[in-house]
C-alpha cells in the first residue's frame, strides 16, 4: 500500500450524504427484523417452528451471500461504488416478494418464502456489504469514522420509526394484499436514495486504497489472526443475538401477555423514536471516551434495565415499554460503537500483519450478524414450540411467563458475553489514531 499526502478531512455535508445511505437500507432491514417472523406466523399462517426454519435459512443464506459478496468486492478492480449502484433498483423489485399471499398452503407455501427470501437477502449483501465497506474509505479519521456510524445509526432510526409507525397504519388501509404494497412503497424511496449515495459519495483518505490480490483463505487468515477484529466480531454477534430476540418477543408480548395488540406497533415506535433521539448523545460521548469503553457503558446500563425488568414480575406489564425503550437505547449505543470500531480493525489488521482486508472483514462480520439472526429467530421458534404457542389460540399462562422470560434472559446472556469480549479488545480510545499515523509513514506498527 502506498502512503500518500493527507487529503483535506470530508466536510459534515459529505459524511451526511454517506450515511444517509442506511435509511434505505433500513427501511428493508427494519421491516425484516420487526414484522417479517411475525407476517410468517399470524399471517401466512405458519406454526412457530417452521416460521423459524423459514427465517433461518434466509438469515443463514444471508450471511453467506455476505461473505461471497465481501471476498468478490475485496478483489475487484471496480471498487465499491458500482455494486451499490448497479444493485439498488434489483434489491428494490425484490423486497415485496417477501409478503407475497399465495393462493396455496404446504410444502409450496414454505417453499415460496423460502425462495423470496434467498433472492431478497442476495441482492441486499449485493449492495449492503460494500456500502458498508465503503466506509473505510470515506475518511480514515476515527472522529469522522465515529460520525458517520452516528449518522448512519440516526438514519436507520428514522427508517425503523418509519416501519414501525408506516406498517400498521398502510396496512389498516390497503385491504387483502397490503403487506406486498407496503414494502413495494418502501421500496419506492429506498431505491433513488440509494443510488444518489452510490454516486454522489466520495473518499478522503491518508491510506492509497489498493487491491487485495492475496487468497480468500490468507485474507481469512489475516481476519483469525487480527484480535481487534475478532473481539469485536464475538461482542457484535452477542449483542446482535440479544437485539433480536428482543425486539421479536415485542409483538408477541403485547398481543398474549399485555392483551394489547396495538401495543407493538405503538412500542416499535416508540423505540425507533429514542434510537433517533440517543444516537446524537451516544456519538459525544463516542468521541469524547472512546467506542470501546463506550460499548462498556451501554451493555452494563442493559444488564441494569434487564434486572429491573426481571424483579418487577409479570404483574408489572405498564413497565414493558419504558423497558423496551431503555434497551432500544442500550442497543443504538452498542451499535455506534461496533459500527465505529469495525473500520478500525481493518487498519489495526494491516498494521499487525501487513496485509490490508477490507470488504472481507466486513462481508464476514455481515456473516455474524446474520447467523446471530438465524439464531435468534431459531431460539425463539424452538422455546415458543415448546411452551405450545399457536398463532390461532391465546396461549396459557405458563406460556405468557415463557415469553417474558425469554426476552429478558436471552438478552442478558448476550451483553455479560459482548462486555467480555470488548474487554479483550485492544482498541482504547487513541490507539487508532497512532496506527494511522504508522501507516501514512509507511512504517510498521
Amino acid at each position: 500500500m502506498t502512503a500518500v499526502a493527507a487529503p483535506l478531512r470530508p466536510g459534515i455535508p459529505r459524511l451526511l450524504l454517506f450515511g444517509s445511505g442506511d435509511f434505505a437500507f433500513n427501511l428493508y432491514w427494519q421491516s425484516v427484523t420487526l414484522y417479517l417472523l411475525f407476517f410468517y406466523t399470524d399471517t401466512l399462517g405458519l406454526p412457530p417452528a417452521t416460521a423459524g426454519l423459514v427465517y433461518m435459512a434466509g438469515a443463514i443464506w444471508d450471511g453467506v451471500a455476505d461473505l461471497i459478496v465481501g471476498i468478490a468486492a475485496e478483489r475487484s478492480r471496480r471498487g465499491y461504488r458500482r455494486f451499490v449502484v448497479l444493485g439498488a433498483v434489483p434489491l428494490g423489485l425484490s423486497f415485496p416478494l417477501l409478503y407475497l399471499l399465495p393462493p396455496f398452503n404446504g410444502a409450496p407455501l414454505v417453499a415460496l418464502s423460502i425462495g423470496a427470501q434467498l433472492a431478497f437477502r442476495t441482492l441486499y449483501a449485493v449492495t449492503n456489504v460494500p456500502y458498508a465497506a465503503w466506509s473505510t474509505r470515506v475518511s480514515d479519521d476515527s472522529r469522522d469514522r465515529t460520525l458517520i456510524a452516528g449518522f448512519r445509526l440516526l438514519f436507520g432510526a428514522a427508517a425503523a420509526a418509519v416501519v414501525a409507525l408506516g406498517t400498521p397504519w398502510l396496512l389498516a388501509r390497503t385491504g387483502a394484499g397490503g403487506h406486498a404494497l407496503v414494502a413495494a412503497l418502501f421500496a419506492a424511496v429506498a431505491t433513488p436514495l440509494l443510488l444518489i449515495v452510490g454516486v454522489a459519495t466520495r473518499q478522503a483518505t491518508r491510506i492509497a486504497p489498493a487491491i487485495n490480490q492475496a487468497s480468500v483463505t490468507c485474507n481469512l487468515a489475516a481476519l483469525a489472526r487480527n484480535r481487534a477484529f475478532v473481539t469485536l466480531g464475538i461482542a457484535m454477534t452477542a449483542a446482535a443475538i440479544a437485539g433480536a430476540i428482543l425486539n421479536q418477543s415485542v409483538l408477541y408480548y403485547f398481543r398474549h401477555v399485555a392483551g394489547d395488540p396495538a401495543g407493538g406497533p405503538a412500542t416499535f415506535a416508540a423505540m425507533a423514536a429514542a434510537g433517533v433521539l440517543a444516537v446524537p448523545v451516544w456519538t459525544a460521548i463516542t468521541v469524547r471516551i472512546g467506542a470501546r469503553a463506550a460499548w462498556v457503558v451501554a451493555a452494563t446500563l442493559g444488564l441494569v434495565a434487564l434486572a429491573i425488568f426481571a424483579v418487577s414480575g409479570p404483574q408489572a406489564i405498564w413497565l414493558a415499554r419504558p423497558f423496551l425503550i431503555a434497551m432500544q437505547v442500550v442497543l443504538t449505543g452498542l451499535g455506534l460503537a461496533g459500527w465505529a470500531m469495525l473500520p478500525n480493525t481493518v487498519d489495526y489488521g494491516e498494521a499487525r500483519g501487513g496485509l490490508r482486508v477490507e470488504a472481507t472483514a466486513f462481508g464476514v462480520s455481515a456473516l455474524l450478524q446474520k447467523l446471530a439472526l438465524a439464531a435468534a429467530a431459531m431460539l425463539l421458534g424452538g422455546v415458543y414450540t415448546l411452551l405450545g404457542y399457536d398463532g390461532s389460540v391465546a396461549p396459557d399462562a405458563a406460556a405468557r411467563e415463557g415469553i417474558r422470560w425469554l426476552m429478558i434472559a436471552a438478552p442478558a446472556a448476550g451483553l455479560v458475553l459482548s462486555i467480555a469480549a470488548m474487554l479483550a479488545n485492544p482498541l482504547p480510545r487513541g490507539r487508532h489514531a497512532a496506527i494511522i499515523e504508522e501507516l501514512a509513514a509507511g512504517r510498521p506498527a
